[in-house]
């Protein structure tokens, strides 16, 4: 009589030990699936980013690109002298936007290159007032204005280069 309580005992403990063990393992279960769940959402994210940045960077590359096509070699005696090729209200909204979508999916150096070029942009109008204003009142300057115009118009263009390869270089790596 006195193991008759081993059976019971047994068989009630391997039961509570089986119970415990499938909590367990369901528990673990539920957690593995919330975690590829929460790793699935972020790349999904993650691409969706990717292409959105892919998009915004063509958007402002475009823009740049269209800018440095319109940009004139010689001014024009005639022309506005505060008016400078590209100031205009559909460049403006397209400046406010890039800019928006920039600081909003762009990398700093990218945002960086950008403003770089505006920079850049911005020497190379001013260079160009100088050459006009020389041509206008004094043309043996015109050599030293013509040079300052070259020099501007080289930088402007290696300054769209490197923005063009740093977007590249972000979009393949």
């Amino acid at each position: 009589m006195a193991w008759e309580w081993v059976a019971p005992v047994a068989t009630a403990t391997s039961g509570i030990v089986g119970v415990a063990f499938t909590w367990y393992a369901g528990h673990q279960g539920r957690q593995h699936a919330e975690q590829v769940s929460r790793q699935a959402a972020d790349l999904q994210l993650a691409l969706a980013v990717r292409a959105r940045r892919g998009e915004v960077y063509a958007d402002a590359l475009k823009m740049v690109s269209r800018i440095a096509v319109m940009l004139p070699a010689e001014p024009d005696a005639g022309s506005n002298p505060y008016m400078r090729p590209y100031d205009s209200e559909e460049y403006a909204e397209q400046l406010i936007s890039n800019n928006a979508l920039l600081g909003l999916y762009g990398s700093k150096d990218v945002q960086d290159r950008f403003d770089e070029f505006h920079r850049k942009l911005d020497a190379y109008s001013d260079a160009l007032q100088r050459l006009r204003e020389t041509c206008v009142n004094d043309t043996g300057a015109m050599d030293s204005a013509r040079s300052n115009r070259d020099r501007c118009s080289e930088e402007l263009d290696n300054s769209r280069m490197r923005l063009a390869e740093q977007m590249n270089k972000e979009l393949t790596s």
